[in-house]
């Protein structure tokens, strides 16, 4: 009975030594394996995407119109033209596990302008000073990891405004054909009433002149007519004295 115990005459050994063979197994795995909330695998962040970043700028450039190394709108945070770029690489990588990094300071809307953040708390700084400015695209991990609790699941991109129809321009007047304009329209108006004047004018001009030769010709007429009768009355009275003086002889 007091006799020394050896490993494996208890059947419970082994379920002893099975139990501590996963428990090493499950160590190790832990201790190799970075831990990666939310379910996520592990993301190579040594790939470079850069490229990814210059299509985002390009986005900003050409359908925002704006340059993200010119100040934005607000004064009180003038980075939000690179923070534009920014987010639109974190929502590209959003399977990755790409997020928006939670800041004060120099910021945009609480977050930060130029870098991203993976969930495992890796930063990638992805805008700086290069050959584009200072908002040049490129891939730079940095060292450290921040918090968990920084990461930001990036904002929804605002829909697009619709494209209204371009405004029809009016055809150039040549100036060999000059439109009319009111004061052209005036003038024609006071030409016209000048030639109409001078009508009725040269009218009554003719009416008179031709009352005047009527009358002229009454005149005439009446100028004969006196005439003829003084002719007759010098001629009729030596007959009359003479048809006179046979009466008396009788």
């Amino acid at each position: 009975m007091g006799g020394s115990h050896r490993f494996g005459d208890n059947p419970w050994d082994a379920v002893v030594l099975m139990l501590l063979a996963w428990l090493v197994l499950v160590v190790g795995l832990l201790w190799a394996t970075p831990a990666y909330p939310f379910g996520l695998q592990a993301i190579d962040h040594a790939i470079d995407h850069t490229d990814i970043v210059a299509a985002a700028k390009a986005q900003v450039v050409n359908e925002l119109h704006l340059d993200p190394d010119a100040p934005g709108p607000d004064p009180s945070q003038p980075e939000c033209n690179r923070w534009e770029v920014t987010r639109r690489v974190a929502i590209a990588l959003a399977a990755e596990g790409a997020g928006l990094i939670a800041k004060g300071g120099n910021n945009c809307r609480g977050f930060a302008v130029d870098a991203i953040m993976y969930r495992d708390g890796t930063v990638v700084d992805v805008l700086g000073a290069g050959r584009e400015g200072p908002s040049t695209p490129h891939w730079m991990i940095q060292p450290g990891r921040r918090l968990a609790s920084d990461w930001r699941e990036p904002p929804p991109l605002e829909p697009a405004l619709p494209t209204l129809p371009p405004v029809p321009m009016p055809a150039p007047v040549s100036p060999s054909e000059p439109q009319p304009t009111g004061s052209t329209d005036l003038a024609a108006v006071n030409a016209k009433l000048d030639q109409l004047l001078y009508a009725v004018e040269q009218l009554r001009q003719e009416q008179k002149d031709d009352t005047e030769k009527i009358q002229s010709q009454i005149n005439q007429v009446v100028k004969d007519a006196e005439q003829t009768a003084k002719k007759v009355e010098e001629s009729a009275t030596p007959l009359i004295l003479k048809i006179l003086s046979l009466g008396m002889a009788k």
